[in-house]
């Protein structure tokens, strides 16, 4: 019976099984066939067949199959082979951290174990591309966790439990300066593991951060002896779980993936400093509520749809992208405002939303200053104005609206000063009466209470006919008048309310 089988089909030297701390098992082995009934993307079993102690069959997918040497050789990884695949880009909103995992797990093809990844992401990026790719960019976040693929081919992620191997195992080469341990061929032991190895009397525990099983050939006379190890990776020495450069590497490039500067179109400004954006990179998903940073200190803007502007992701992290800049980018909105709040806004729109809105077309400008003094100008099509505000109140508007054009003006008190162009009317309101011109030539005059007329000279009243209305009369009897346009001079003889001429 052979030692190894892949699918029924035995396997010889040399063949190589590698188990790491973080990822999946691969296999790289030599065929004792000339041909195989499968082809990459095919699922196969790998099966050891010991004396006593046999590893349980492990489920694996093959990568690749060809003659190698002459010799007919497989590429082997652990599970379904869907990490290897590509997933599409997805973006995501206060998602929880295994949520994301779980759902790429699944769009891969691959099998679902046991997850244990804490907290709630704010935003989440995952480019299109390898789902590997995608779930080591999230397990970068959690660097005191690992993930791993058992002989099911189910990926778990947790961190490291270390949970002790036994027998003990004896040490045939070691080097402790690299962390690696050479002990008999033992293909039940793999990454996150404890085990203690000996020789002689000394003993060395350690904790197992890959093991490579290997199946060679050793030149030896009158024939080749075949030779069986397994290589035990520690890291650097210290128990820490991963070498010490593969620690500082880690820290070092943590994000390497998401330091680029990306291009992106806004496909909306929601008016609150963030947008929705569609990168230009075609691997990039569309993304919403985006930060904007606004390297003007007090101002703020809203820029318009279809605006291009410069995407990163802040230390790298997919959870935090930002826009830093802009292309070809035009403004709906400026405002700047100082610490006094003194500020001036342009707005082409309001500041509103969505393009629905009916104040949407109204673009303005607005100065004020720290008193609250303010002026406005209003640009809408045909419904142009300026209106001005003091700190005491008063107000002045200039409206050009067509066919409704007039300048009102309002002091503190109330007291106002109407000029309607279109009416081709003037009414002049105070807190003690008011006066109307009219277009038709009509003057009214009203006072609250005493109207009194006074001139150093004559006063002349003119018309066709003059009414005076009131409970006492103008004039006495014997009171000498004048009355034009043809001047009459006469005596009043008796009361009346109408004055005439004789």
């Amino acid at each position: 019976m052979p030692l190894l089988q892949i699918s029924g089909i035995p396997a010889g030297p040399p063949t190589l099984i590698m188990h790491p701390l973080n990822g999946r098992p691969t296999a790289s082995v030599r065929l004792g066939a000339t041909e195989v009934p499968w082809q990459p993307g095919d699922q196969v079993q790998l099966r050891f067949d010991l004396e006593q102690d046999s590893p349980p069959d492990c489920l694996m997918t093959v990568v690749r199959v060809g003659l190698s040497g002459g010799f007919l050789s497989a590429q082997l990884v652990g599970g379904t082979g869907g990490l290897g695949k590509d997933i599409a880009a997805k973006w995501y909103r206060d998602i929880p951290a295994e949520t994301v995992l779980r759902e790429i797990l699944q769009e891969c093809g691959e099998q679902v174990g046991e997850l244990n990844l804490p907290g709630t992401l704010p935003a989440w990026t995952r480019p299109a591309g390898p789902a590997h790719e995608a779930l080591r960019a999230l397990m970068m976040r959690y660097p005191d966790r690992i993930w791993w693929m058992d002989h099911e081919g189910k990926v778990h992620a947790d961190v490291p439990k270390w949970e002790p191997f036994d027998p003990e195992l004896p040490l045939e080469e070691y080097d402790a300066a690299q962390g690696l341990y050479v002990v008999p061929f033992t293909p039940q032991l793999t990454a996150n593991r404890h085990v203690t190895m000996t020789r002689g009397e000394e003993k060395v525990e350690k904790r197992v951060t890959r093991v490579v099983h290997s199946i060679t050939e050793v030149y030896d006379y009158p024939k080749n002896r075949l030779r069986l190890r397994s290589t035990v990776h520690t890291g650097d020495g210290k128990d820490q779980g991963i070498a010490g450069l593969e620690t500082v590497t880690q820290q070092a490039t943590r994000w390497t993936d998401y330091c680029g500067l990306y291009a992106a179109q806004v496909l909306r400004d929601h008016g609150n400093h963030t947008l929705d954006l569609r990168p230009e990179h075609p691997l990039m998903p569309d993304m919403t509520e985006v930060r904007l940073l606004q390297p003007i200190a007090g101002a703020k803007v809203k820029l318009k749809a279809g605006a291009t502007v410069m995407l990163e992701f802040q230390a790298g992290d997919p959870a935090r992208p930002v826009v830093t800049g802009y292309a070809a980018a035009s403004l709906e909105r400026f405002e700047l405002v100082t610490g006094k709040g003194q500020g001036i806004v342009i707005d082409d729109d309001r500041g509103q939303k969505s393009p629905d809105d009916a104040e949407y077309m109204r673009p303005h400008i607005k100065v004020q200053d720290a008193a609250g003094q303010l002026v406005e100008l209003w640009a809408e099509d045909r419904k142009e104005c300026i209106r001005v505000r003091a700190k005491a109140g008063h107000e002045l508007l200039m409206d050009s609206t067509k066919l409704a054009e007039k300048v009102f003006l309002r002091d503190m008190a109330g007291q106002e000063l109407l000029m309607d162009s279109a009416k081709g009317s003037v009414r002049l309101s105070g807190l003690g009466g008011v006066l109307d011109i009219l277009k038709g030539g009509d003057v009214t005059l009203k006072a609250n209470a005493n109207l009194n007329l006074q001139a150093s000279g004559s006063a002349t009243v003119n018309g066709a006919r003059i009414s005076v209305g009131g409970d006492t009369p103008v004039a006495r009897v014997g009171d000498t008048v004048q009355v034009d346009p043809v001047t009459h001079i006469g005596t009043i003889t008796s009361g009346s309310t109408k004055v005439g001429s004789g």
